[in-house]
């Protein structure tokens, strides 16, 4: 058998901020050769020149990031590119390098571990660049108020004493309207604005972004438990292209809540959690599951149920974590029929004589929730659902079935 390379079946692309390390290699997954190439459009067309042939597919690592102008040059012309993760422990047993992550890259791509790349167009694109500046604004918020109670804890006794009863952002708006006095009050009344004013920008995106996911994700944006910033992650990291993942189950893996076998020896047959995948992803189904086993009957009897089979409780929890992300992968790629508009449910609810308290009282909520509703800060489809039934039925209209 010749052990010659032959002709390129596969590449694969180790990508950075200066440099592009390519690797080809054949359908044997033997290496016909290894090239570098730096950034930029020069730097492309002599990779893709390299490549040759446009039926090769490639992996490149990092789409979203130092790779994504690569990817869409490579995509430009004709190329199946493929997004691969970086390589296993197991492929680095011989050492690291750029062209060895290559070639672990290419070999990805022939083992068939390459995904489509991530797409962010549209609003997806918008709640993306949102959710930068207001993450980046959250991190401030916390390096800010743990600046402040750093500097109480050293400040004079008198400082400390008018704040001992307060914590949280009470004590940060009390510190930001005390009145200026020595150097210490000073700085700890502009630390205090500073947070205040990041808040504020933090609370405009915020409902910035819940406006734009419900014009164009209202599924995701109906289910019970998903505020604008878990349905914000969410499409992070789906993309605008969640179909590319190949299924529900392969969704799980994104995001990390997909059983892993942990049997061994005595242990008999149970799964644990999935510590990979993306992790925003896994915090915005674990904040869905934990606010559905604190309001939602239906949950609670699921995590009752799972336990009385003898799963332990974060056994439970996994179990729906897994449920959740089947639901959330079925809402990002189902119809995206438009939500209820709630403006017109504080007047109907008037003309027909009801308080909050008695429309409360009939859905099983309370009258703050009806209240969150009616200003169209809470968003819950399954409840606007029945809000307007029940409207409907009180003005004698028949009442469309809900989806």
């Amino acid at each position: 058998m010749d052990a010659k390379p032959g002709k390129p079946a596969y590449a694969g692309v180790d990508t950075h901020k200066d440099t592009n390390a390519l690797a080809l290699v054949d359908a044997l997954g033997r290496v016909v050769g290894t090239w570098e190439f730096p950034t930029g459009a020069a730097g492309y067309e002599m990779l893709e020149e390299t490549i040759g042939d446009a039926s090769v597919p490639v992996g490149v690592e990092g789409t979203r990031s130092y790779g994504a102008g690569l990817a869409a040059h490579l995509a430009a012309r004709g190329y199946e590119v493929l997004e691969v993760i970086r390589p296993r422990r197991e492929q680095r047993r011989r050492g690291k390098s750029d062209p060895q992550d290559a070639i672990a890259a290419a070999q990805n791509v022939a083992a068939g571990r390459g995904l489509a790349p991530k797409e962010l167009s549209g609003a997806a694109a918008e709640i993306g660049w949102l959710m930068r500046v207001r993450e980046g604004d959250v991190r401030w918020m916390t390096a800010t108020s743990n600046r402040i109670d750093s500097a109480l804890v050293t400040a004079p006794e008198e400082v400390r004493s008018l704040y001992a009863g307060l914590s949280g952002e009470g004590r940060i708006r009390a510190i930001a309207a005390s009145r200026p006095g020595d150097a210490c009050r000073r700085a700890l009344r502009m630390m205090a604005r500073d947070w205040l004013a990041a808040k504020k920008r933090a609370d405009g995106l915020e409902r910035e972004i819940g406006l734009l996911v419900r014009e164009s994700f209202p599924a995701l944006a109906g289910a019970v438990g998903v505020g604008p910033i878990v349905a914000a992650r969410l499409i992070a990291a789906a993309g605008s292209n969640p179909d590319r993942v190949g299924g529900e189950a392969a969704f799980s893996m994104l995001c990390g809540t997909s059983p892993l076998r942990a049997s061994s020896g005595k242990t008999g047959e149970r799964h644990r959690l999935n510590r990979g995948g993306d992790r925003q992803a896994n915090r915005a189904i674990h904040e869905i599951a934990r606010v559905r086993m604190a309001c939602d009957p239906r949950t609670r009897r699921y995590i009752a149920r799972k336990m009385a089979e003898g799963k332990t409780k974060k056994e439970a929890v996994r179990c729906l974590c897994r449920f959740i992300a089947r639901e959330v992968y079925r809402l990002l790629t189902g119809p995206q029929d438009p939500l209820p508009e709630p403006g017109a449910l504080a007047g109907r609810r008037k003309s027909a004589g009801l308080t909050q308290a008695d429309v409360a009282a009939e859905l099983g909520v309370s009258p703050h929730k009806v209240s969150r509703l009616e200003l169209g800060r809470a968003i819950d489809a399954q409840l606007l659902r029945a809000y307007l039934s029940l409207l409907d039925a009180l003005e004698g209209k028949p009442t469309k079935p809900s989806h």
